[in-house]
């Protein structure tokens, strides 16, 4: 498990997982290509770091439950946002 996963402070731990994957590791939303397949396929977004806000949330929240987050999607009209808890 990635030492981002431990800690306390349940905000730190967050950041810290968004850090890694946005900024380190440079997973983005694909602005200029949006309707690209690729976008919505998790083994390509994994390979090109490029994908929609759906694909991404996956990731994330994927992510999030291997350092024992409880990471659950929400659906909401033209978006999808991840919520967390302890």
């Amino acid at each position: 498990m990635e030492p981002l996963c431990y800690g306390s402070n349940p905000f730190a731990r967050i950041d810290a997982l968004r850090a890694y994957l946005f900024e380190e590791l440079r997973f983005r939303g694909n602005g200029e290509q949006y309707d690209d397949p690729r976008n919505s396929f998790l083994n390509d977004v994994l390979a090109r770091r490029t994908g929609v806000p759906l694909s991404l949330s996956i990731l994330f929240m994927d992510a999030a439950r291997r350092c024992r987050f409880e990471a659950a999607g929400i659906a909401l009209p033209g978006h999808f946002i991840v919520r967390f808890s302890g």
